[in-house]
């Protein structure tokens, strides 16, 4: 009886051992987007691509690693993208949804959504900003800057802000007709010698974006 014991123990001990040693871990989903493939995160009932988007057109930055940060999109260059059943450049609501997972916001005139310090930390990444962030939620935000083509070759806030096109026309009621309105999400941290370190995450209404090129990401429902 007592060798039955022993020889079950035994056994049971080598099929959980083998057990976990087959056991692999969970990887991320992907999302095959004109060709290239995405990783993505699920944050609160939404799907997000994990990366900027890096696909036909667009501008690449200066910085040389375009597979990091993608490239830059003019608000022209929007209509031409393709996205997979269910995918969608996220909209005004989707980027106040998204922050709204990360921690307290504030609502302030004009439909500016701003979100907390800490919470901003838990959408960038851990790399590159001025302000490390510490990605909690995955969504791993770059510091990319923007793209002005008004001006040849000129990419303002490399490594301390990220901005990102939603789907969403803002009221113009600022500028000239001619000026096109489009609310964005922007990351922003601040550390110049002799100020307070700002970190902010803030979905507003951003005026002239005509020939302002920004980055994308993608979302769907879950």
């Amino acid at each position: 009886m007592r060798k039955l014991f022993y020889l079950s123990a035994i056994l049971f001990i080598t099929l959980v051992s083998c057990s976990k040693k087959n056991e692999t871990k969970p990887q991320p989903a992907l999302v095959t987007i004109n060709g290239k493939v995405y990783s993505t995160v699920v944050i609160g009932n939404q799907t997000w691509t994990a990366e900027n988007y890096d696909g036909p057109g667009g501008t690449a930055s200066p910085r040389n690693d375009e597979a990091t940060i993608g490239k830059f999109y003019l608000l022209a260059e929007l209509k031409s993208i393709t996205l997979p059943a269910g995918w969608r450049i996220p909209t005004q609501a989707d980027f106040v949804a998204l922050i709204k997972s990360q921690g307290i916001i504030t609502v302030h005139n004009n439909g500016v959504t701003g979100l907390d310090t800490l919470g901003t930390r838990h959408l960038r990444s851990q790399n590159s900003w001025g302000i490390p962030g510490d990605n909690k939620s995955g969504f791993n935000a770059q510091p990319a800057g923007y793209y002005n083509a008004t001006y040849a070759n000129e990419f303002p806030f490399l490594n301390e802000f990220a901005y990102f096109w939603s789907s969403t026309p803002g009221t113009n009621t600022v500028e000239p007709p001619s000026q096109c309105v489009f609310y964005l999400i922007g990351l922003h941290t601040s550390a110049a010698a002799g100020f307070t370190p700002v970190e902010s995450a803030n979905v507003d209404p951003t005026y002239s974006v005509l020939n302002m090129g920004y980055s994308l990401r993608f979302v769907k429902d879950n």
